[in-house]
């Protein structure tokens, strides 16, 4: 029997050296200060986390798909959170990180087309972010830097 794919919630804490601008989708130009970023996102279809986060590790997309497909153009993956239960935590996740005064939305509507939520991508100004997130969300959450999850999804 085939062991199953796992699927869940992650997070990615992103990195921009110097202020930028890119154009996202519909969302139209987007204006980004250097500074730490997080984007919330879920992977519970076909492929499940291996998938979804070899393309986040990836170069950019050529062809953007996803928000972050557009973002990723300026921003670099620092460092992966991610939970493997049932539960989407996306929405929950942005609400708690939106209530700490070091996150603020630096772009409405950006990662979060398919639900209520403000946005799915957030600036953040904390040191020591993973183990902060990871303290906040709380739940199993597992810790990854990029270059070792790389090696292990390919």
């Amino acid at each position: 029997m085939a062991a199953e794919t796992p699927t869940g919630t992650y997070l990615l804490l992103l990195q921009s050296e110097e202020p930028g601008k890119t154009e996202v989708g519909a969302l139209g130009t987007v204006r980004l200060d250097a500074g730490q970023y997080v984007y919330i996102g879920s992977a519970f279809g076909p492929g499940g986390l291996p998938a979804r986060l070899r393309r986040h590790l990836g170069r950019a997309p050529s062809s953007p798909h996803w928000h972050i497909d557009y973002l990723r153009r300026c921003l670099t993956v620092e460092h992966i959170l991610l939970s493997t239960d049932d539960d989407r935590h996306e929405c929950a996740w942005v609400e708690e990180l939106r209530s700490n005064p070091w996150a603020k939305l630096p772009c409405a509507g950006a990662g979060a087309s398919d639900c209520a939520c403000p946005a799915h991508f957030l600036c953040i100004d904390t040191p020591d972010a993973p183990s902060v997130i990871r303290g906040l969300l709380g739940g199993t959450i597992q810790s990854f830097d990029p270059g070792e999850l790389r090696s292990c999804l390919t």
